[in-house]
């Protein structure tokens, strides 16, 4: 990414935001951080086109490090946070399947697409708009 950004701006190629990808634990100051890490290398702001806690060894929700209430924990205290940091201009969370074993516990959906209790609290949640 950083020799593509130096290159752009080699060619005086516009570049008007950073999209980030993030799926981290449930560490809401440890993914701010890296916002702002990335924020302070490009002076961009960023929009996040998807983001969510995930335990990449989890073969399964049950046996996920992250528990679900662990991640609403996590999603109460990043969308406000989010909200208030100028340079984010957009996010969207991903909601996996509810059996997959990584993002499982994320999910905003039940197996009968009915939302979770993450999903209702992010479907309610009244951030800020633009």
């Amino acid at each position: 990414m950083q020799s593509f950004m130096e290159e752009a701006e080699n060619r005086n190629f516009r570049i008007d935001f950073v999209c980030v990808h993030w799926y981290g634990g449930i560490s809401a100051g440890g993914f701010l951080d890296k916002l702002q890490e990335i924020h302070n290398l490009y002076n961009k702001p960023i929009w996040i086109t998807e983001f969510a806690p995930a335990d990449w060894s989890a073969t399964s929700p049950a046996n996920s490090k992250h528990t679900k209430a662990e991640i609403l924990t996590f999603m109460k205290e990043v969308l406000p946070a989010l909200d208030n940091v100028d340079y984010v201009k957009r996010y969207a969370w991903f909601s996996a399947d509810i059996t997959h074993g990584p993002l499982g516990n994320a999910a905003l959906f039940d197996g009968a697409n009915k939302l979770t209790t993450l999903g209702e609290f992010y479907s309610t949640f009244e951030g800020k708009t633009e």
